[in-house]
């Protein structure tokens, strides 16, 4: 059992193979969680930091020793890929081979800004 989702980070300047941050319970909420992270506002144009801004916030503080990882190749999913290219700053979901994006899935890339217009973070206490 799990909720099992991937983020995958692309970008030719910092990453030219993708790196997959991996949450083994929080596949459904990995929006929420890239929403808060790119809602900072800080370090956009930095991906190796941006990046560790991102797979920070998917861990919620959890300093454990499972739940999370990082790979270069995809190991387990049970959800979309959220893409996210940090040259481009843009974000889009793609489907693992075999399978078909669904509907209300972000099919074309959008910016960073768009995202956080559609995926509003949560604020504590909500």
């Amino acid at each position: 059992m799990g909720d099992r989702g991937n983020i995958k980070l692309v970008g030719k300047q910092c990453f030219p193979h993708p790196l997959y941050l991996y949450t083994h319970w929080g596949g459904s909420v990995m929006k929420d969680s890239l929403a808060e992270a790119l809602a900072k506002g800080e370090r956009w144009g930095d991906p190796q930091y941006l990046s560790r801004i991102i797979f920070q916030t998917l861990l919620r503080g959890d300093d454990g020793a499972t739940g999370y990882g990082l790979s270069t190749v995809l190991c387990d999913n049970e959800h979309l890929l959220l893409v996210v290219d940090l040259d481009a700053k843009t974000i889009w979901e793609e489907a693992e081979p075999g399978y078909e994006t669904g509907k209300g899935s972000i099919r074309k890339p959008i910016s960073f800004d768009e995202f956080l217009k559609q995926h509003k973070p949560k604020k504590e206490g909500d």
